[in-house]
């Protein structure tokens, strides 16, 4: 009986779930305190509203903050990701490579083969696609190996490239929602006259916090895909390392012809039996010819009968040349 001991992956997509539930109730939430925050200032009048806190502006000015909100729990979502997946462990668990190092090493192919379906991650999948390509030799293997690496290595990187893309449009949501709150401002003034400066001053600074919101989002975005990028190319350069060392050894002119997969199990056992016998009999015949050369046996001649030793070149007594098989 064979246990499935599959690890744990991080489960990112329920993460991002649970993140954007929080997300759209702050949205409720931010709504309604906007509603909330309006009837108050018109029930105290001027004085109280002209006291803003952070969560007036955030609350005046809801729909693009609203969105960085999205954008800044999606980017947790990732960061905490990151840490978790991007990891030698994760990527080629020690344990694991240690199991796959000593079937390789008795050359038992299709149980490393059996092992690698059970576990599923950056190391087996290149080992799968490297060992259904064994019978066709070291070329082929070498090629198959790079290619599901550099498969493998985008989709490790993949996710990595969300940070840079949050990186970017942050600041570009934040500079929208100041510039649309500076053209409610100038227009207002426009039609009313600068009656109050410090009213205008007032809606200039609440909507260049949607700017400084951007920013707080983006600088973090930008640190940390720098960050897993390089430490998602050291990850996979170890991992291929692992990888090189386990097929450096492998007998490819042995298995040449030989198919290693879901249904090969019994191909493969006759295969190392055949191997196996023909060694035995290699050496069987190595120390038949050392006890001859030893001991002095001798055969006939098959032209004069006279005796000669096994391996002599030509007969002693009638010169015939001699070939042995």
């Amino acid at each position: 009986m064979k246990a499935n001991h599959r690890s744990a992956p991080f489960n990112s997509s329920r993460l991002l779930m649970i993140l954007c539930i929080l997300a759209i109730g702050w949205l409720a939430a931010s709504a309604w305190a906007a509603e909330g925050a309006k009837e108050a200032a018109a029930a105290v009048g001027d004085e109280t509203r002209s006291r803003q806190t952070f969560w007036d502006i955030v609350t005046e000015d809801w729909p693009i903050m609203s969105v960085l909100l999205i954008t800044s729990v999606v980017m947790m979502g990732l960061i905490v990701e990151g840490f978790f997946r991007i990891r030698l462990e994760v990527t080629a668990p020690t344990l694991l490579y240690n199991q796959l190092k000593e079937l390789f090493q008795i050359q038992n192919y299709q149980e490393a083969f059996n092992l690698c379906q059970n576990k599923k991650n950056f190391l087996t999948n290149v080992i799968l696609g490297g060992l259904r390509r064994v019978g066709q030799g070291k070329t082929a293997v070498d090629t198959t190996i790079q290619e599901h690496a550099v498969r493998e290595g985008l989709r490790l990187r993949t996710k990595i490239s969300y940070l840079s893309v949050i990186g970017v449009i942050a600041p570009m949501i934040g500079l929208t929602g100041t510039v649309y709150g500076m053209i409610k401002a100038f227009a207002s003034l426009g039609s009313s006259g600068l009656a109050d400066p410090s009213k205008l001053a007032g809606a200039i600074g609440t909507v260049l916090w949607a700017t400084l919101s951007g920013l707080i989002v983006a600088i973090p975005a930008f640190l940390f895909y720098y960050f897993f990028r390089n430490r998602a190319q050291a990850v996979i350069v170890d991992t291929e390392e692992r990888i090189a060392s386990l097929f450096e050894r492998v007998p490819y002119d042995e298995l040449r012809g030989v198919m290693i997969g879901e249904d090969s199990g019994s191909v493969m056992a006759s295969v190392l039996a055949r191997k196996h016998a023909r060694e035995s009999d290699q050496l069987a015949d190595a120390k038949k010819r050392v006890s001859q050369a030893i001991t002095g046996v001798t055969v006939a001649c098959p032209v004069c009968n006279a005796p000669i030793r096994e391996g002599d070149a030509t007969c002693s007594s009638c010169g015939t040349e001699l070939q042995w098989n």
